[in-house]
């Protein structure tokens, strides 16, 4: 550690390499002017002069460009289809528990009995059996 902070005093912390002046600024410019003076290779400047200009990148039909959009769209649909298969017989069960337990009517006096006859306990797990 000392033989370190020895080092670093007599070299210092100040980075020796610098960068010319508008170095970035001006490196478009200075390539176009080198660019410029250079010459084609022959025949070039013909097929440069009769070459269409053409935009950056493919042309997408747009059934190509929809393709995502469709493969998603077939995923939301297959998960909600199946999820909606998966989950519709646990509400049929629910609903036809519920419509059996309608039609049982208690009357107090079998509230009575199954007070009389079970503790707490028992209720508990005679009720939760049932339902």
């Amino acid at each position: 550690m000392k033989t370190e902070n020895n080092i670093l005093e007599k070299i210092g912390n100040k980075n020796p390499y610098k960068v010319p002046e508008n170095y970035f600024e001006d490196f478009a410019n200075n390539m176009d002017k080198i660019l410029d003076t250079m010459p084609l290779p022959e025949g070039l400047e013909e097929k440069v002069a009769e070459a269409e200009v053409k935009p950056a990148g493919k042309s997408f039909s747009l059934v190509e460009r929809f393709k995502p959009l469709m493969r998603v769209a077939a995923v939301v649909a297959i998960l909600s289809g199946t999820s909606y298969l998966a989950v519709q017989p646990i509400i049929e069960r629910a609903q036809n528990e519920q419509m059996m337990m309608a039609e049982i009517e208690f009357t107090e006096d079998d509230y009575q009995y199954l007070l009389d006859e079970y503790e707490a306990e028992d209720m508990y797990y005679l009720l939760t059996d049932n339902n």
